[in-house]
């Protein structure tokens, strides 16, 4: 769980802007992208996915292939185009269909990154009636409607990576929320177990850990 700028709106802007946040969240997924295989890059939006492709695409040698919106046969058609020949990065949306429900065992994938906790958006009618509902049922509808649903497609996109006893690969949440605890933190809504396996580490260890991974895992 990279220590790195809670990446929300007020802290990163549109899509292009440059500023820290940013910079580091793209710094984050692009060590974790140098791992030696397939690595997936899960986003908030593809919007946001847009955004990261275009700057991983400048900074890694390995290809990079982009998820948009799309009918069922391009998906399967990128996804086929991911597991094919060299290793690549796929960068798509957190709430899209590769990152839950798809096949990556063996060595198709090495590796998977979320940037961000991937709530929807809070200002439409839908999502305000839905959360005024669990408001007067739970007392927290934020929490039930919102929070608890977006954590759990950031969990099921880095499940992919392990889907077996003998698979090995780096997991990595990229947003402050993940590694310590504030007033809107996600980390109490992992299980336990996965709060010991997601140590949080500061973004200047995270090439450090990253590699000395590999190297064991090649032993």
């Amino acid at each position: 769980a990279v220590d790195v700028p809670k990446f929300t709106y007020q802290n990163r802007g549109a899509p292009g802007e440059e500023n820290d946040c940013r910079r580091m969240h793209v710094d984050a997924a692009a060590t974790v992208a140098q791992s030696p295989g397939n690595v997936l890059v899960g986003m908030p939006s593809y919007s946001e996915a847009e955004w990261m492709a275009g700057e991983l695409d400048s900074r890694l040698e390995k290809p990079v292939l982009l998820d948009s919106s799309s009918a069922d046969d391009v998906t399967e058609e990128l996804k086929a185009e991911f597991f094919r020949g060299e290793p690549k990065v796929l960068v798509t949306s957190i709430r899209g269909t590769l990152t839950e429900g798809v096949d990556y065992e063996g060595d198709r994938l090495a590796a998977a990154v979320v940037c961000g906790v991937p709530l929807i958006n809070t200002a439409s009618p839908r999502t305000r009636a839905v959360r005024t509902a669990y408001d007067r049922e739970f007392g927290d509808g934020f929490e039930t409607a919102l929070t608890v649903p977006a954590v759990r497609k950031a969990r099921q996109a880095l499940g992919r990576v392990i889907r077996g006893p003998e698979e090995v690969g780096v997991r990595a949440f990229v947003d402050a929320r993940y590694a310590r605890e504030s007033w809107n933190a996600v980390r109490q809504y992992l299980p336990e177990y996965e709060r010991e396996e997601f140590q949080p580490v500061s973004p200047d260890m995270l090439g450090f850990g990253v590699q000395r991974f590999w190297e064991r895992a090649e032993e």
